[in-house]
């Protein structure tokens, strides 16, 4: 009977640990969009990161991940950014899609030449 004392203490510990897990701290650095789709209190943030050979971005809402992108998206192939500022633009433009309640933020070609993104791979 003892070991169901200790199960509601587990299950809190483990659901703790579970919900911290994905969180990262917001990079300060870049701007932050409020989600008119979402609440008035939802956080928008993109953050580039560097990966081999380039540069890619992660999106997160409040401070919990939602999307993670090594590769620029809409070509064949796993092709990094070129630079820090294309792989922010790319991710603005994908919170934009957010906000306006485009789900999965899709990006096409067309939008990134439209950006002046340096694509390589065509």
């Amino acid at each position: 009977m003892q070991t169901f004392r200790c199960l509601p203490a587990m299950l809190l510990i483990v659901g703790i640990t579970a919900c911290s897990s994905n969180t990262r701290p917001i990079d300060e650095t870049h701007a932050s969009k409020s989600s008119p789709t979402a609440t008035s209190s939802t956080q928008y943030t993109c953050i580039p990161f560097q990966v081999e050979g380039g540069w890619g971005y992660d999106i997160l809402i409040d401070t919990v991940r939602y999307v993670h992108q090594e590769h620029i998206p809409a070509i064949n192939g796993l092709h990094p950014f070129a630079s820090e500022s294309d792989a922010y633009k790319t991710g603005e433009l994908a919170i934009k899609k957010l906000e306006q309640g485009i789900m999965p933020p899709t990006i096409t070609v067309e939008e990134l030449r439209e950006l002046g993104i340096v694509i390589t791979a065509l």
